[in-house]
């Protein structure tokens, strides 16, 4: 944990060995982990304690998101879509999307998206009760990374540096450029035309014009970058494989290592 912007972390005890995915403080203090196993972990305390609930199931649990009311969905392993309605205590199997992993979800006015394997983006209207399909053929590229500006505007990333950017919800979507071949596991935007992605061996790109164009400002580093997070058009943090932490104070010009 961290309050100053990742300048220095404070080590928490999970009481869990098992890896561990997603994190969501949306509706702070309270908080829920996911991760391998069908870890789930919640909180009521800011993170200072965590306690275990069961999910139901034994796949990796990749991400989670607040949908308001003390309601979250969670995605994993073997198409699995999870949701509570009490903060976490007590999880239900909504639906089972074949076999395909999903590993990122978003959610904005009971609107959500999920993306995962072989191009896969899902579409619900009202808080995950029914589901569709959109986005078919615009890439066949394992979809790692998404984010969501203003309930319209959509950017997904994934392997060999695929970039996706829908303008109308995630009806029509185009592909960018995004100069690296590099696999790229998520995407924050602090606005609809300042936007980062990561990725494998300490990739970074950055875009100031919605995705028109994309440049690097790689870590040097062989880590692969699996999350990233701006507070502002300044400050920002990433994190990696091996307990890798760099944050930023000029926008991702340049990284300082911050790793625990």
């Amino acid at each position: 944990k961290t309050t100053d912007a990742g300048e220095t972390w404070v080590t928490i005890p999970s009481n869990v060995s098992n890896n561990l995915y997603s994190i969501d403080f949306t509706n702070y203090p309270n908080g829920i982990i996911t991760g391998n196993q069908g870890t789930i972990l919640v909180t009521t305390n800011g993170g200072l304690n965590w306690q275990p609930r069961s999910s139901g199931i034994s796949s990796i649990i990749y991400s989670v998101t607040y949908l308001g009311d003390d309601e979250y969905i969670a995605v994993g392993n073997s198409g699995y879509i999870l949701k509570t309605t009490n903060n976490g205590y007590n999880w239900t199997v909504i639906k089972k999307e074949s076999s395909i992993p999903l590993y990122k979800i978003k959610s904005v006015n009971n609107k959500v998206w999920v993306v995962g394997d072989n191009g896969t983006i899902l579409y619900s209207t009202d808080k995950g009760l029914t589901w569709g399909r959109i986005g078919a053929s615009i890439t066949f590229e394992t979809l790692n990374g998404l984010d969501v500006i203003n309930g319209n505007n959509l950017f997904a990333v994934g392997g060999n540096g695929v970039v996706i950017n829908s303008l109308n919800r995630g009806i029509d979507w185009l592909i960018q450029n995004s100069n690296t071949q590099k696999e790229l596991r998520d995407v924050k935007f602090i606005d609809p035309n300042r936007g980062w992605a990561v990725g494998d061996s300490g990739t970074v790109i950055k875009t100031s014009n919605g995705g028109v164009n994309w440049t690097t400002s790689n870590i040097p580093v062989s880590k692969n970058l699996e999350s990233v997070d701006f507070f502002d058009q300044d400050y920002g943090v990433t994190v990696g494989d091996g307990g890798a932490i760099f944050i930023t104070s000029n926008g991702g010009t340049t990284w300082i290592n911050r790793t625990t």
